[in-house]
């Protein structure tokens, strides 16, 4: 598949039963983390199974949703009883109507509104629980990289513990790439706004001081190869894609899978920088 292109898989591509056994292989091989993404993964009835085959096996998972499902109590009940160690949220912007452009809903009527009143949801559901982590995930683009700090902002609001932002990839020639593309032009920007980012003090884990100079990177034309996010002491990052056998140190960071809303319209870059759900 071409980088930043989308997959239109059929909803049997892989059955539950082939899902399961993956979950079981990842556990057998001594996988440390393991990112459920889609689609959206809240809407497979075998999803809380496969996360529960995962966490009994000693296996943290994350489950990258749009957070529209969180609104039915069914799903976070259930979502819960799995103990899933923490919920990925794909929102692109604290700005309603900018949110709904980036990421349309596909019945063409639940969008921003819907995806807070899931979040807040979750929350309220897991209490004083410590897991499920519960974070956003923003696709930062040239369409929305003014508003990163109000939604971190937004994040906070909410009562999460974590916000994420990654840098939209997109291959040379797709079409979106002259409206959301980042490019060296939008450097100083980028610069500001994530050094802004970094320094807020807000109640959220944002990323690290060093987290500009690494996105900076990714706006090189022409990169000399993937880069890893900070690492501090007892906060580990992760990579996505990849897996580390229990009791090791895990391998350079990226990004969860693309498509982690409906009808998405882009694919973010491996190279993330994601937090450990745990402290």
């Amino acid at each position: 598949m071409v980088p930043g292109s989308l997959s239109h898989l059929s909803r049997d591509d892989l059955s539950a039963d082939e899902a399961l056994h993956l979950a079981r292989v990842l556990v057998d091989g001594g996988a440390g983390r393991v990112f459920l993404a889609g689609g959206e993964p809240l809407i497979w009835p075998a999803t809380p199974r496969v996360v529960e085959v995962l966490t009994e096996g000693g296996v943290e998972v994350v489950v990258s949703t749009n957070g529209i499902p969180l609104n039915r109590p069914d799903v976070v009940h259930r979502l819960l009883q799995t103990g899933v160690g923490a919920v990925s949220v794909s929102l692109d912007s604290s700005h309603p109507a900018l949110n709904d452009r980036c990421r349309p809903a596909r019945n063409r009527r639940d969008g921003h509104a819907q995806v807070l009143d899931g979040i807040r949801a979750l929350i309220a559901a897991r209490g004083r629980a410590a897991r499920p982590a519960v974070g956003i995930y923003a696709v930062l683009t040239a369409r929305n990289l003014d508003t990163v700090v109000d939604t971190a902002r937004l994040t906070h609001r909410l009562g999460c513990d974590y916000f994420v932002p990654q840098p939209v990839s997109l291959p040379p020639h797709h079409t979106l790439r002259p409206i959301l593309g980042l490019t060296p032009d939008h450097r100083e920007q980028v610069e500001k706004t994530l050094g802004d980012l970094c320094a807020a003090a807000l109640g959220p884990r944002l990323p690290g001081q060093q987290y500009p100079a690494r996105f900076l990177s990714t706006l090189d034309p022409a990169p000399r190869g993937p880069w890893s996010g900070p690492v501090s002491p007892g906060r580990a990052c992760c990579s996505s894609n990849r897996t580390a056998p229990r009791g090791t140190a895990p391998p350079p960071c990226g990004s969860p899978p693309p498509g982690t809303g409906p009808l998405p319209r882009y694919a973010t870059r491996d190279s993330a920088w994601t937090p450990s759900p745990t402290p």
